[in-house]
């Protein structure tokens, strides 16, 4: 469960974790595990994911505005490799926006998300 805070774009979890709220669009709550290459290869888990970016769990920090190169399978067997840009850091988290030009892995990662229920 997570509560508001005073700032209106983000929001703190029950582990005081603070995470932004302002989205392009609409975030599916998932698990999946990510390889993500930087500085040597650092392992992770998506707990959301967008047509637009992710949320990662990493024990790598990141600065905002740095490049990573995230590699994962959906759920459905398809490999995707993803360039994304750090947008936002917490304790052992990150937000990342995909960067433009990868319309074919973006593609399959939306039709993945179309095939789920709606995000509430």
């Amino acid at each position: 469960m997570t509560e508001e805070i005073n700032d209106p774009d983000s929001r703190r979890s029950s582990h005081g974790h603070v995470f932004p709220t302002r989205r392009k669009s609409a975030r599916w709550r998932v698990r999946i595990p990510v390889s993500l290459s930087h500085r040597g290869e650092i392992d992770g888990m998506i707990h959301n994911l967008s047509a637009t970016g992710c949320g990662v769990e990493s024990m790598c920090s990141y600065r905002s505005g740095e490049a990573v190169l995230l590699r994962f399978v959906l759920p459905t067997g398809e490999a995707i490799v993803l360039q994304a840009y750090i947008r936002w850091t917490g304790s052992g988290y990150f937000g990342a926006e995909f960067g433009s030009g990868q319309s074919e892995a973006q593609g399959r990662v939306c039709v993945y998300l179309e095939s789920l229920p709606r995000p509430t």
